[in-house]
């Protein structure tokens, strides 16, 4: 299989090692509103299909919680919507395979947010009205990107503001931030009043988190914001551990844990 300078093996490749591959479903996965993956397996004609034209992936993942349950007060989709497709996109440079579910090849495409708000969206929730105080850095910024700092104010313009004090960098003279000095009182030192942002260093900081949190296919990964770039991603069996044959084995008798016999020392739950 080809590979590119870093190690990584080309998109090209790694779609020609399937083709000639026996494999019959590839699972891929994307990310909701929490962070959890959600997945599902594809037969492999649709996987190069995909690979082409992208697939469909159910935006009810922007629409519910952890547990599953819809919510019913969105906008952005819900039941008034129907809770229909969003294009998703391979993205190849995620491949791998995952040992425990039989080698199957796995990819995890960024979230389906081309029909739904352009390119890419945030996921935006109220975070108004924190106070954020007396905490003490330490190597942050290692990449040196802009808005890499210790202190960052992500939020739209809101009657009521967080605010920034007594945070000191154990090395520096004083904190790198986004907003610029953010704890000076003309920025956001003090707690009262409304919050009013510098767009020119919001765009960049909300770029940044994009950058962050979806990667390069994101498209906001534009210099001079530089990351170290993965080489191999290899996704280890998990353990076996080792049960408890008899659980209440040496401990002492307690209203889970009665015994019939205290001199043969053996236990059983109650």
């Amino acid at each position: 299989m080809k590979k590119t300078r870093n190690g990584m093996r080309s998109a090209d490749s790694i779609v020609e090692a399937l083709r000639k591959s026996d494999i019959a479903k590839v699972k891929v996965a994307v990310s909701d509103i929490d962070g959890i993956l959600r997945g599902k397996y594809i037969h492999r004609d649709k996987f190069f299909s995909a690979v082409e034209g992208g697939f469909g992936f159910c935006d009810v993942v922007f629409g519910w919680d952890m547990h599953d349950q819809c919510y019913d007060n969105t906008k952005l989709t819900g039941w008034h919507h129907g809770f229909p497709d969003a294009l998703a996109r391979l993205d190849l440079n995620t491949y791998r395979t995952v040992p425990w579910d039989g080698g199957v090849a796995f990819f995890n495409p960024p979230p389906p947010f081309d029909q739904l708000l352009g390119p890419v969206v945030p996921c935006y929730f109220h975070s108004f009205g924190t106070r954020v105080h007396d905490n003490r850095f330490i190597g942050n910024g290692a990449f040196g990107n802009d808005t890499n700092g210790d202190l960052a104010n992500a939020a739209l313009d809101y009657p009521i503001r967080n605010c920034f004090s007594g945070n000191k960098h154990l090395r520096q003279a004083r904190l790198t931030s986004s907003p610029n000095h953010i704890e000076d009182p003309a920025v956001l030192g003090v707690c009262d009043g409304p919050w009013v942002g510098d767009p020119a260093q919001q765009v960049a900081l909300f770029q940044q988190l994009l950058c962050d949190a979806l990667g390069p296919a994101s498209g906001a990964c534009t210099l001079p914001n530089q990351y170290p770039q993965p080489t191999r991603v290899t996704l280890m069996p998990i353990p076996v551990e080792r049960g408890m044959g008899h659980p209440c084995d040496g401990v002492p008798a307690n209203t889970w844990c009665t015994r019939e016999d205290d001199d043969a020392g053996q236990g059983k739950d109650r």
